[in-house]
């Protein structure tokens, strides 16, 4: 009786494995093949990505005036996205050579705040206070990495987007934001609402190398697909 309720509670899968390499020699040819054909693709992506990005990062300078490295922020100015921490961090931001790109509209405070960071670091902070859907995409893939400091974020799409165009995200570790950055591997999680916090996660991002977790933030997998198969587990979980 105790194993057959254990058996209920207890779910379990099988190991995986690769394709035959044990055959005929016919068929470990066409096995070496394969692999050869994947290599030869992903080679083929990466190479692509880097030239695309070379030429985003062109088109993001030309447009917006900042040498790289840029960090970018895209989305709406309010202080729960963590914009207290940019403009802490700001000063040393700009002391370790990082530029800083603002895009959107809010909090007038905000505002006022980014358009006077502007205005004190001309070289250094490019603020635009729009919607305009065209320069997000650029600042998506022209920067080195998005900041998202939120102070609470259900789930956020920012790094979502960015991992697309190859962009790493710095990012706070709570929310839909720690269960969608793979810290360390496609992009930063810091734990402390802190400058300080920011700054580390920044330092960490250069260290780890952002154009690599750049590449791998590409790989990952952010269509509905998984998410659709999560909820039809839960709909037929409650309907027994």
């Amino acid at each position: 009786w105790a194993a057959r309720a254990a058996a209920r509670e207890v779910s379990g899968a099988a190991d995986g494995g690769d394709d035959v390499i044990a055959g005929t020699p016919d068929e470990v040819l066409r096995y070496w093949q394969r692999k050869a054909e994947h290599l030869a693709a992903k080679l083929d992506a990466a190479r692509r990505r880097d030239e695309g990005k070379a030429r985003a990062k062109e088109a993001f300078r030309e447009r917006t005036g900042l040498r790289p490295p840029v960090l970018a922020y895209v989305g709406r100015l309010d202080y729960q996205k963590g914009l207290d921490l940019v403009l802490k961090a700001l000063p040393r931001l700009l002391e370790m050579g990082v530029r800083l790109y603002v895009q959107g509209v809010g909090d007038g405070g905000l505002q006022e705040a980014f358009l006077r960071a502007e205005e004190e670091n001309p070289e250094g902070v490019r603020f635009l206070p729009a919607y305009d859907e065209a320069m997000a995409r650029l600042a998506y893939a022209g920067a080195e990495a998005v900041l998202v400091p939120s102070r609470f974020e259900p789930c956020g799409l920012v790094q979502m987007i960015a991992s697309r165009y190859g962009t790493p995200p710095v990012a706070r570790a709570v929310g839909g934001l720690k269960d969608t950055v793979e810290d360390g591997r496609a992009g930063v999680l810091f734990e402390t609402y802190h400058p300080e916090g920011l700054l580390y996660g920044v330092l960490r991002l250069f260290r780890l190398g952002a154009e690599e977790m750049g590449l791998r933030a590409m790989e990952k997998d952010f269509s509905w697909e998984g998410p659709a198969r999560a909820y039809r587990e839960v709909y037929r979980e409650a309907l027994g």
